[in-house]
């Protein structure tokens, strides 16, 4: 319906707004990080 419609709109624009963008960076690196020191590895 339409209120999913509206919702789903506006969950992508929040998804992709740029303090959304830096915050998933953020979590990608410290996820990568967090992997590579428990392998023993350092990141690319």
């Amino acid at each position: 319906g339409k209120v999913w419609d509206w919702i789903k709109s506006a969950a992508k624009k929040i998804w992709s707004s740029e303090p959304v963008s830096q915050l998933k960076g953020q979590v990608l690196n410290a996820a990568k990080n967090y992997v590579a020191e428990k392998i023993g590895a350092t990141p690319t």
